[in-house]
């Protein structure tokens, strides 16, 4: 399974915060399945600022290779 740094868990009731798990890749949950976790995201259709998230994306990738 692959997907980010932190998971969401289900959108919260009106007086509850959003809860979070931190992923870890190579790690199985309780389903068994090993989490692959992604270093970046790039979805420029979901920002008006394309070339800030561009820049950003590129940051994030260029710290991935700096920590190996």
């Amino acid at each position: 399974m692959q997907g980010m740094k932190l998971h969401a868990h289900n959108w919260p009731i009106k007086s509850e915060k959003r809860k979070y798990t931190i992923r870890k890749s190579g790690k199985s949950g309780k389903s068994g399945l090993i989490q692959l976790i992604r270093n970046t995201a790039f979805e420029p259709s979901f920002f008006k600022d394309k070339k800030k998230e561009l820049e950003k994306c590129l940051s994030e990738i260029t710290m991935a290779f700096i920590l190996k």
